[in-house]
């Protein structure tokens, strides 16, 4: 099931209006890069493959599932609710609560 799909199933998510999979993506390499994470570390963290990685960052591939967007979401300690948003995020403000 790929991202899209699964926010199709989900109407409270569809309420508050969604971004599309390369603005899921652009927002997932920032809070990367902000945080200073290499791709090798997202993917040994993820277990999905550094060139898979980095072809989603460049755009040159265009599609994702849930479960890859959960798990960069996990690397990345960001809640997936908050980076398919399309409310403002501070990178800040976007990693897991503590307690």
């Amino acid at each position: 099931m790929t991202v899209r799909e699964w926010l199709r199933l989900d109407e409270r998510a569809m309420m508050v209006g969604m971004l599309d999979q390369a603005a899921i993506i652009a927002r997932l390499k920032e809070i990367r890069l902000a945080r200073g994470l290499t791709i090798q570390y997202v993917a040994n963290q993820t277990g999905i493959h550094r060139s898979i990685i980095a072809k989603l960052e460049r755009g040159k591939r265009k599609t994702f599932n849930l479960d890859e967007a959960r798990m960069l979401c996990d690397a990345l300690k960001v809640d997936l609710r908050m980076v398919i948003s399309d409310q403002p995020m501070s990178i800040t403000t976007t990693a897991y609560a503590v307690g």
